[in-house]
């Protein structure tokens, strides 16, 4: 079951070409606008965001929304996508903050 899991992780992330992979490169900038970014929660968010959202629709570049943007947005989706536990939301959310335009 976790092979199967990890191997459609690998084919959504493959076809969202412009969704960042956070890799240690990418931490200085996140890190700009979520400034207790580490490369870990980076990528359980991105894990997170990659496995939830995009089980309903296509996955947007986090570039695409302002900080803002992001927080009307996940307002909305994250009870939609139900998400729950907080600390899953806040992953999902500082992900996405941190490299919104």
């Amino acid at each position: 079951m976790k092979k199967i899991y990890w191997i459609l992780l690998l084919f959504l992330t493959a076809c969202s070409s412009k969704l960042v992979i956070p890799s240690s490169f990418d931490l200085p900038k996140m890190q700009v606008k979520v400034p207790s970014m580490t490369i870990e929660k980076a990528n359980k968010g991105h894990d997170l965001y990659v496995h939830r959202c995009s089980s309903c629709h296509h996955l947007h570049d986090p570039g695409k929304f302002t900080d803002n943007q992001w927080t009307s947005i996940l307002a909305k989706m994250l009870p939609k996508a139900k998400v729950t536990a907080l600390t899953d939301q806040q992953l999902i959310t500082d992900y996405l903050k941190s490299l919104s335009k």
